[in-house]
């Protein structure tokens, strides 16, 4: 797990682009398969139902498998109805791949608002 803290403008929309390499020659990571998502919630131990927002591929995120990019995008409309802050979020990442192991990586951090 990493410590990622964001911050969010009130009354803005929100984007952040996430590119995967492959560390020996920076190609990017084949992300098909792959599954992410995102979610914003009031404290750092409230279980994943109690998310304020949840951004999944079609929702919120948005995937280009074979280049390796990830786009979170959240809306001014989304950010207003964060009213516990600071909050807290976490991006997961799972790859199943086709030998039966199973990754998962994790984002964590807090999240404030700013005018």
């Amino acid at each position: 797990m990493r410590d990622y803290p964001i911050e969010l403008v009130h009354g803005a929309d929100w984007k952040r682009t996430f590119t995967y390499l492959v560390s020996s020659g920076g190609a990017p990571v084949n992300l098909t398969g792959h599954v992410f998502k995102g979610l914003f919630l009031p404290h750092e131990d409230d279980p994943d139902t109690a998310a304020v927002i949840t951004l999944t591929t079609g929702a919120g995120l948005t995937i280009t498998p074979t280049l390796g990019i990830v786009v979170l995008q959240i809306t001014k409309a989304q950010i207003a109805a964060l009213t516990t802050l600071p909050g807290w979020w976490k991006w997961e990442h799972t790859n199943a791949p086709a030998d039966g192991s199973l990754t998962t990586r994790e984002l964590t951090g807090a999240v404030v608002v700013v005018e």
